[in-house]
């Protein structure tokens, strides 16, 4: 009984908390409620916000999706070959440079230079990418049996979580490789902003060509012992700020046609030897060129987001954090939703309905979660800030 009513206790205190959030920061942007329930919704598109990059988002959040399901629906085929297992092949492997999208579009958000110290790069990372990493791992923690309202577990949990992914949240290894990115980032970007034209070509190159030969080794069963930091996520986060500069109309023809001939090849590859579907969607140059030439061909994108893609793109970040648990522990495991509703043989209907339900329940969570909990927390980190910067000489660094 003492258990349930601390329950809801807390619950209680979380969702007065973020009321009194919502409040204030209506009233600081001199909003009525019904404006400040949209631009909360699905945001604002301010000085310096590019649409594409929010198609963009929301198009990697739904290839997240579909790479789980189909990816799951695969493993369980009894590999006989057909027209739907050919196309859930190539289904697969195209969506499977998702991981490579989000660390590339990553690139192109965070590396290009503008004026702000190393101290407040970090602060709004926190902010904005640890805080709700923090909060969703929890959730899973508590919703596994991994968390009870004890100083002890807590401390448990505060390990597991600096640990990094477990058993149940396997997929925050792309989180975790990310924030490790953005820790060199704010040097990476003096290093890209000083570094002339020609090296910055030459930086793709020698990304390409290493991504290359480790592709080739794999293949051949080499043993390669060089490696460089660009050859692993590195260079990826690279290359999504080289994809985001300008480029000549003759050498984005070129890597258009590359891209295209790369996906080609990549379903080829991947059918004859699905072994190899990570070290592809990983590190091959052929998933670097085909992500290279989505990111170009979105960023040409001129026509206006609609409602929904805003919105999985405001919440993409929360989707990529909540869908495992959406879509597995309580789709499959409780609600039965699999891709085999209706069979074998009609397997990429079941996985279209699978991916559509739970981007639907897991948009759905994250925007009741982050509109509770996770703003809660941030308003209470940026009331430490303030409360640091009003400090003397603190607010030099922050």
């Amino acid at each position: 009984m003492k258990k349930e009513i601390a329950k809801a206790a807390v619950l209680l205190l979380v969702i007065a908390g973020a009321a009194w959030c919502h409040q204030r920061a209506r009233k600081q942007q001199g909003l009525s409620w019904r404006e400040y329930g949209g631009r909360m919704l699905i945001g604002r598109e301010g000085k310096g916000h590019v649409p594409q990059y929010d198609f963009l988002r929301a198009l990697t959040t739904l290839l997240v999706l579909l790479y789980h399901s189909a990816a799951m629906a695969q493993g369980k085929m009894n590999g006989e070959l057909s027209v739907s297992g050919g196309i859930l092949s190539a289904v697969v492997i195209l969506s499977y440079s998702c991981n490579m999208l989000f660390v590339a579009l990553s690139g192109a958000l965070v590396l290009p230079w503008r004026e702000e110290s190393a101290a407040r790069f970090y602060a709004r990372r926190f902010s904005r990418v640890v805080i709700p990493l923090i909060l969703y791992y929890l959730f899973y923690l508590r919703c596994t049996g991994g968390l009870v309202l004890s100083p002890a577990s807590f401390l448990a949990a505060a390990r597991t979580i600096v640990r990094g992914p477990d058993n149940w949240t396997p997929h925050f290894w792309l989180i975790y490789t990310i924030l490790g990115l953005y820790l060199s980032a704010p040097f990476l970007r003096y290093a890209l902003k000083h570094m002339p034209e020609q090296a910055l070509k030459g930086t793709g190159v020698l990304i390409l060509a290493g991504a290359s030969v480790k592709t080739l080794c794999t293949f051949f069963y080499i043993e390669w012992g060089l490696n460089s930091f660009l050859f692993d996520w590195t260079g990826v986060f690279v290359l999504g700020y080289l994809a985001a500069r300008p480029m000549e109309r003759r050498q984005e023809k070129l890597l258009q046609a590359a891209g295209a001939v790369s996906a080609a090849v990549l379903v080829l590859l991947f059918w004859f030897w699905p072994q190899f579907g990570p070290q592809l969607a990983f590190e091959s140059p052929f998933m670097m060129l085909f992500v290279w030439a989505v990111m170009r061909s979105v960023g040409r994108r001129r026509r206006k987001n609609g409602i929904a893609v805003r919105l999985v793109s405001r919440y993409s970040y929360s989707i990529l954090l909540i869908h495992w648990y959406i879509m597995f522990i309580w789709g499959e495991g409780t609600l039965g939703l699999t891709p085999f509703l209706w069979g074998e043989e009609r397997v990429l209907a079941g996985i279209l309905w699978q991916v559509s339900v739970s981007l639907g329940l897991s948009l759905s969570f994250a925007v009741v979660f982050d509109q509770t909990a996770v703003i809660l927390a941030r308003s209470l980190w940026e009331s430490l800030l303030a409360f640091c910067r009003r400090k003397r000489g603190i607010d030099v660094i922050l």
